[in-house]
């Protein structure tokens, strides 16, 4: 579904990407600006989290495109693509997690429903309790 090259950090970017676009149907630069600070945060190079975000965010608007009614597919596909790399601790996962609270906080004073349930989605994906 996603490019042989990505990594583990390309799916987390997909993930941030999905969850600032969809849950609102709008991406604001301080969204913008929060999904790169935090992925920066995972991948520590901030080079490496630019061409990260520039190769998910190509790949996010074509498959969007293509498949805007199986956006849930490609998270579903993204999500599970973090736990098969075994990279991420639970207590990673859950930081992940917050992080998008982060990117939900970065352009309002409170979440959505939609924000809310994506993250409750996401946790039960992953087998975390909130």
């Amino acid at each position: 579904m996603t490019p042989k090259s990505f990594n583990h950090f390309h799916h987390v970017a997909i993930i941030f990407q999905i969850y600032a676009i969809k849950t609102d149907g709008i991406l604001v630069n301080e969204e913008k600006i929060k999904v790169q600070e935090l992925l920066n945060e995972w991948v520590n190079d901030s080079d490496e989290t630019r061409n990260i975000l520039i190769e998910s965010s190509n790949f996010l608007a074509e498959y969007d495109k293509k498949n805007s009614d199986k956006i849930t597919d490609l998270l579903n596909h993204s999500a599970n693509q973090i736990l098969e790399a075994g990279v991420f601790s639970e207590s990673n996962l859950t930081s992940i997690l917050a992080d998008l609270k982060d990117i939900a906080l970065a352009d309002s004073d409170e979440m959505s429903d939609n924000e809310e349930m994506f993250i409750t989605y996401l946790a039960e994906l992953w087998g975390i309790e909130l």
